[in-house]
């Protein structure tokens, strides 16, 4: 079993913004859904189940059969747009990406 591969997991719904890592998750774990944050999980509905290991490091698990390594594309995604969220402004460093200067 490899702890690493579910990291973190939305709260309360896909795509939900509300991210939580496997510790953060405990006080709510009896009254929230946890669902992966990758877009082509391979449970259909990207359910995981929230458990701790005989160490007592809890983690965030598929269901059997669903298993699958998350990609940091992934993870930087959620978490960069949960960065924007409520900014009201930010700055564009200025550079050539595309061959477009911006």
């Amino acid at each position: 079993m490899n702890e690493l591969l579910n990291p973190i997991a939305e709260v309360g719904r896909i795509d939900s913004g509300d991210i939580k890592t496997p510790e953060e998750a405990v006080p709510i774990r009896e009254t929230h859904s946890f669902f992966c944050p990758d877009f082509d999980c391979k449970d259909t509905q990207r359910r995981l189940i929230h458990k701790k290991s005989r160490l007592d490091n809890y983690f965030f698990s598929h269901h059997p059969g669903c298993e699958h390594e998350i990609r940091p594309e992934t993870l930087l995604h959620k978490l960069a747009i949960k960065w924007f969220e409520n900014k009201t402004e930010f700055e564009v460093p200025e550079g050539v990406f595309s061959g477009k200067r911006i």
